[in-house]
């Protein structure tokens, strides 16, 4: 059965360190070691979920785990055993998340930077994919994507040619896009709409404007 998250474990040996005397035989060297504890996802360490320090006296074998060991000296364990090398690792797929957001918010933001300035200029052969209530027409709840194509644009006014067929999402709109469909012959009905660049600008800022596309 695959666990696709969860936690996992790993143990880091550290250094002997003297000057701490063994409970048991008094003697001051002891080697140290550290369990950590990680949430993972498809394997992959998000983040630290527990830390565990053991010290082992290396004469008589006197092992304390934990809070066995004193606060001060667990301090100074802790910083030779998880020094950050060790640690920061456990946070990759955090990190990677982030970058990932960070990079589809950079696309985005790109994305949308382009199409205002299309909205600002329009050109012949722009493609508009909208919501067909949000331009006045009428259309089924199963279908309420719609595409237009700007035919001319003279003195602000953009005259704009509406596709024959509904689409039951923005993305199957721009699918049919990709593939080329406002090629064919039929695709757009025979009337047209004519909207100034202002309009079209405010259809974008209420959402009846799903996305623009130049070819």
């Amino acid at each position: 059965m695959l666990f696709v998250f969860g936690t996992r474990g790993t143990t880091f040996a550290g250094p002997r360190k003297k000057g701490i005397p063994c409970r048991v035989c008094g003697q001051d060297e002891h080697v140290t070691s550290g369990a950590l504890r990680y949430f993972h996802v498809f394997f992959v360490p998000i983040f630290p979920t527990k830390k565990q320090l053991a010290m082992q006296c290396v004469h008589c074998k006197k092992a304390l785990v934990g809070d066995e060991i004193p606060e001060r000296t667990r301090h100074e364990i802790a910083a030779l055993v998880f020094p950050r090398r060790r640690t920061a690792p456990m946070f990759s797929g955090t990190i990677a998340a982030a970058l990932l957001v960070l990079f589809v918010a950079t696309v985005g933001k790109a994305e949308s930077d382009r199409q205002a300035s299309y909205l600002r200029s329009p050109a012949a052969g722009d493609c508009y994919v909208v919501t067909l209530a949000g331009i006045g027409r009428s259309t089924d709840a199963a279908h309420p994507y719609g595409i237009l194509q700007a035919a001319s644009v003279t003195d602000g006014q953009v005259r704009l040619r509406v596709a024959s067929h509904a689409f039951a999402s923005g993305t199957g709109a721009l699918k049919a896009l990709r593939n080329g469909a406002t090629a064919e012959g039929a695709f757009f009905a025979p009337a047209t709409l004519a909207l100034s660049v202002e309009e079209l600008q405010r259809l974008k800022s209420s959402g009846a404007i799903y996305s623009v596309k130049r070819p």
